[in-house]
């Protein structure tokens, strides 16, 4: 078995469809966005050295050749959990733009950009140096920088007014700009904010909306200035701050273009509620309303495709990707995945894809309010996916034709330590996960029960015995003052007790160690 507490291999199957959501090379936008403003070349432009030779009255005046040079980009992403499906999603674009051929470095940031990890080769981790900002300057002080994230980090929670190193420290880049997940349409306040105190334009990091990159290092473009506040506007108010965020993403979306191919979310998922994470089931009456928005927002594929990540315990970005691949919606003859770059994008703005799990109660309503035939179609393919074979040690595919699971080890311990084993454990009966029926869970659990409650009426017995000696040692109250020595035979029982606990203590470490120190099979070396 693997050692503890990992009762359970990790399997990598070959899943080459997985290649296919891969984004194509972005040469064209690479091409496009890889040169900044000329510099100062090595020859010399002699016709124009000519000419300003004679304006200084013949006075000999020498001036360069002015050549574009390539850009480099520098791209900030947050990493605040491990499973953030937002976070892979946008990673791949920057990959994208890699093989491209733009040059450019990805660091991520926990909690904000001032503890930054470099990111290689595509992995990033925690293993390497930890840098922050100053240090990053020094490393990349000419880099264009590119924040990818929906700026909850960068301000504050109750103002929404951005924290001082944003416009002390990021704003010193010579050029900058933030792309936003969030739905054009929910632009408000903070996003004014971040773009008035960086002083660049906020774009969207949606399929689309990569090439706001192009759009904001063009020479020619401007970021949108921030509406000043007129002394109306000062008087009215809450109304006046709506009428300058009304302005200011106007004169945005005129200098973005096109509006965003993903609509705004609905109210009931745009706030971070609590009732959406807990593990608490909710009213009836809410689960309904959650999966009527859910259905609206998404659509039929979308909605479907959702459900589908419900029917595993865990929300893992590779999972996500195989079952929008592997489960179809036919249309006559031609069956479609419900893989959709659109749709993915809604679904990592979804809470539950940012923490990498959804609530039991959830998965339930969601597999209940399918029909019957799509119900189907996702355990055909849930189980294909876990049951499906090993990669070859001798094969070897793209990474993203690569998808990890985990399969528990048969002969392990009792009850592995894993989430998704002990989901399949401890839930009711349901849609998704099978149910232990009878005396099966009692006949697991009654001997660790029973050792449990011998063990806590043992201690509190023996707490209560102590007590009661202590009591009768103690000195009465009535014959103070005291006499010499009337608190020795207390001191007595309370030395000896504590010499016996740590005897017992030391003999319970060193029974312990002995047994760590045997191996896991007998000391005759047969099967123990």
């Amino acid at each position: 078995n693997p050692s503890a507490p990992r009762p359970g291999t990790e399997v990598q199957l070959p899943v080459g469809a997985l290649v296919a959501t891969a984004p194509p090379p972005a040469r064209r936008l690479a091409r496009q966005i890889s040169w900044r403003e000329p510099g100062i070349a090595r020859r010399i432009h002699a016709e124009r050295s000519v000419q300003a030779t004679i304006r200084r009255g013949g006075f000999l005046t020498l001036v360069p050749r002015r050549r574009p040079r390539p850009a480099d980009y520098l791209f900030l992403v947050p990493r605040l959990r491990r499973e953030d499906h937002e976070r892979d999603r946008v990673s791949r674009f920057i990959e994208a733009l890699q093989r491209g051929g733009l040059a450019l470095d990805v660091y991520d940031y926990d909690p904000d950009p001032r503890t930054l990890f470099p990111r290689k080769a595509g992995v990033s981790g925690r293993g390497g140096p930890v840098l922050d900002l100053r240090a990053l300057r020094e490393r990349h002080s000419e880099a264009r920088l590119v924040l990818v994230t929906d700026g909850t980090e960068l301000v504050d929670y109750f103002t929404q007014r951005p924290y001082d190193f944003v416009n002390d420290e990021l704003a010193l880049w010579p050029a900058r700009m933030l792309l936003t997940p969030v739905p054009m349409g929910e632009w408000g306040e903070r996003e004014m904010n971040l773009a008035d105190a960086l002083g660049a334009l906020v774009g969207r990091a949606t399929p689309d909306g990569f090439r706001d990159l192009a759009t904001a290092f063009d020479e020619r473009a401007r970021p949108p200035p921030r509406p000043r506040l007129t002394i109306s506007e000062a008087d009215a108010g809450e109304r006046g701050l709506v009428s300058r965020i009304l302005a200011w993403l106007a004169a945005t979306e005129q200098v973005l273009g096109s509006g965003d191919s993903v609509p705004r979310r609905p109210p009931l998922l745009r706030f971070d509620d609590p009732m959406l994470y807990s593990d608490a089931e909710p009213p009836p009456a809410d689960q309904a309303a959650l999966i009527s928005e859910l259905r609206e927002w998404l659509g039929t594929e979308g909605f479907q495709w959702l459900a589908a990540c419900a029917a595993y315990p865990q929300l893992r970005f590779a999972i996500t990707l195989y079952l929008g691949l592997a489960i179809t919606i036919s249309y006559g003859p031609v069956a479609v995945p419900l893989y959709d770059e659109r749709r993915l994008a809604q679904l990592s703005l979804l809470p539950w894809f940012r923490i990498g799990r959804i609530p039991l109660w959830l998965r339930k309503a969601l597999m209940a309010s399918l029909p019957p035939p799509a119900r189907q179609r996702i355990r055909f393919a849930v189980d294909g996916m876990l049951n499906g074979a090993p990669l070859p040690t001798d094969i070897e595919l793209p990474e993203g034709a690569h998808l990890p699971i985990w399969r528990p080890e048969a002969g392990g311990t009792d009850i592995p330590l894993d989430a998704v084993m002990a989901d399949l454990l401890l839930t009711e009966a349901s849609d998704i996960v099978p149910m232990l029926r009878g005396g099966a869970f009692s006949a697991i659990f009654r001997q660790h029960l029973v050792a449990a409650l011998a063990n806590r009426f043992w201690v509190v017995f023996a707490t209560a015995l102590w007590c009661a000696g202590a009591w009768w040692f103690w000195p009465a109250p009535t014959t103070a003052p005291h006499p010499a020595g009337a608190w020795l035979p207390l001191a007595t029982y309370v030395a000896v007790t504590t010499a016996l606990a740590v005897i017992f203590a030391g003999a319970g470490w060193l029974r312990q160690r002995r047994a760590d120190w045997q191996p896991a099979f007998g000391l005759d070396g047969e099967g123990g």
